[in-house]
């Protein structure tokens, strides 16, 4: 296959049935390493800062981390409940411990107290029937307001069991690392959709049914953003996040 310099190649395709395409011409990009005659290094674009949330600012290459997920965790945390507490090991327990935490979420009372209040509640709770649980649920789920960190889309990395062996499953697991508020955790994964995360979707219940009884058995995510190299820094380097906190689409 022959063509001239700079112009667009034909290639004849051997396989029948033969058709020619046309390839389009290549283009440079424009240099980010440094220019053709040994100037300085210079990206096509400023790089920008991404606010992240809870658990989140690791950048690799071609994404950056913005935040940490473990539903499980945040919600047994906040009622001080192990992870083999009767109450939320029954069939939707996890359902009905978000909903009793989400009717004493606006209590005019310190967190202990709301904690108390939420673990009070789920005997109530567990007198739901199913359909008006979920109904419930779903409604709550709606009015958690979205912080503004939160993209319109983004990558999930689902995680595999990290619950150490031989740990009390009785005893309340410490507050998780990344996102805290069990239901604005349970919003997040509500998003989720296989590898993918869309934030103005209708809420979807997969994972939020029973404790560890969703596809990703430990209850564990990482919300990534897409990025392209270069134009976003590393939260743990930028000099400003608060002054993006009204940025929340993707690049």
């Amino acid at each position: 296959m022959r063509s001239e310099p700079g112009a667009p190649t034909l290639a004849n395709m051997s396989a029948p049935p033969r058709s020619t395409v046309i390839l389009p011409r290549l283009v440079a990009g424009a240099p980010i390493e440094g220019d053709a005659a040994g100037g300085p290094a210079r990206s096509p674009c400023p790089a920008r800062d991404v606010p992240v949330g809870p658990g989140g600012g690791r950048l690799l290459s071609q994404a950056l981390c913005l935040a940490r997920v473990e539903l499980p965790t945040a919600v047994c945390a906040h009622l001080h409940m192990g992870y083999g507490a009767p109450l939320l090991t029954k069939p939707l327990g996890l359902a009905r411990a978000l909903v009793a935490i989400a009717r004493h979420a606006d209590d005019a009372c310190a967190a202990r107290g709301r904690s108390r209040a939420a673990r009070l509640e789920l005997d109530r709770v567990g007198e739901l029937p199913e359909g008006e649980l979920v109904k419930e649920l779903t409604s709550r789920l709606e009015s958690v307001e979205w912080p503004h960190w939160v993209p319109r889309i983004g990558m999930v990395t689902p995680f595999g069991m990290d619950i150490a062996v031989g740990m009390d499953r009785q005893r309340p697991p410490k507050i998780p690392k990344g996102v805290t508020c069990p239901l604005l955790s349970a919003r997040v994964v509500s998003a989720i959709r296989g590898p993918v995360f869309m934030r103005d979707m209708a809420p979807t219940l997969t994972h939020l049914l029973d404790l560890f009884g969703s596809t990703t058995p430990s209850g564990t995510w990482e919300l990534w953003l897409p990025v392209r190299p270069g134009t976003v820094r590393s939260p743990a380097t930028a000099p400003s996040i608060a002054s993006h906190a009204t940025d929340r689409e993707a690049p």
